[in-house]
């Protein structure tokens, strides 16, 4: 139960202290720089009485499955004051269109349907929604001509990150191989799978990296392919390394290749290629491929990202 003096209510399905995902990690970095008390809950520990409790409040919701449809009517009804940040796509009840064909050999209609319906609600009803990119932001508006009239209170705010992980990428850069891996040793002394990895890591300046693993949307599979079919030489790298040593590992390549088989709303790890130097291969699916800020030079994409967190809460309506 949220105390007296809390000014903010988060709500999301996970936050980083327990999955290590693109949307949990745009949320801490937001929630790092926040310059008022928050109370934090995860989607599916919401209850009545705590809606009830804590119905005066401003509320932000992250990802939000967890939250009964019932409970999720509630808020909508009684709290004063909420926000979202739309990650992905909610209106679809598979979250993406893409994916809903996979599932169901059919076209996505969901726009037309009572879960779209109740999206579209949900960010009527809110004080400002943000997305993820410019590129996501339209084709909602695409699905959902109505939101133009909504325009004052969308907002792109774009994945976030937080101080320590630029700093972090920050470093790698302008490292020798060599200094790389003894950078990584003293960090993570006795750590067998960083070192098989690091091992090989002069093979890897001529190679692509591909994303092993993550969710059906990120077309591991379909980049595998394109890349056999163009002579391309890849690795496949995974995230379950541990975000500090993929970052490292990372850095060692060429070049990234991400094809996603869906519309990605703005790919974490398409930035951290970029301010690493790597050369990228990045299909339309990726959101921000073509959006104003990522089209920059490093240093400029640098700076833009270090203040973002910030700028998150100077747009803020409390």
């Amino acid at each position: 139960m949220a105390s007296d003096n809390v000014d903010l209510i988060v709500v999301a399905d996970f936050f980083a202290n327990e999955l290590i995902g693109g949307g949990e990690l745009t949320l801490e970095a937001i929630l790092d720089a926040c310059p008022f008390k928050i109370e934090r809950i995860k989607s599916n520990e919401i209850t009545e009485r705590f809606i009830q409790v804590n119905k005066d409040k401003h509320w932000i919701f992250g990802n939000f499955a967890g939250v009964s449809r019932s409970n999720l009517i509630e808020i909508i009804r009684t709290v004063r004051k909420y926000s979202v940040i739309e990650m992905d796509y909610k209106y679809c009840r598979f979250r993406s269109s893409h994916i809903h064909k996979i599932q169901t050999g059919q076209e996505c209609d969901c726009n037309q349907q009572d879960c779209g319906r109740f999206i579209l609600g949900m960010f009527n009803r809110a004080s400002q929604v943000f997305f993820m990119s410019e590129g996501q932001l339209n084709e909602y508006k695409r699905l959902f001509p109505i939101m133009e009239k909504m325009a004052f209170k969308l907002v792109v705010q774009g994945s976030t990150f937080s101080k320590k992980d630029l700093n972090l990428i920050k470093e790698l850069i302008g490292k020798s191989l060599e200094e790389k891996i003894n950078s990584y040793a003293v960090a993570r002394p006795g750590y067998p799978a960083g070192q098989i990895i690091l091992e090989s890591a002069k093979q890897k300046a001529d190679k692509w990296l591909v994303l092993s693993g993550g969710s059906a949307i990120k077309g591991q599979k379909e980049t595998e392919e394109y890349c056999k079919a163009n002579n391309i030489p890849y690795d496949l790298v995974g995230g379950n390394v541990g975000h500090e040593l993929f970052l490292l590992v990372m850095s060692c390549y060429k070049g990234l290749i991400f094809h996603p088989v869906g519309f990605d709303t703005n790919p974490r790890i398409t930035i951290e290629a970029k301010l690493l130097g790597l050369e990228l291969d990045l299909n339309d699916n990726v959101q921000n491929k073509y959006d104003s800020w990522f089209n920059q030079d490093i240093d400029l994409l640098y700076d833009y990202l270090f203040y973002l967190p910030a700028k998150f809460w100077e747009r803020f309506k409390i």
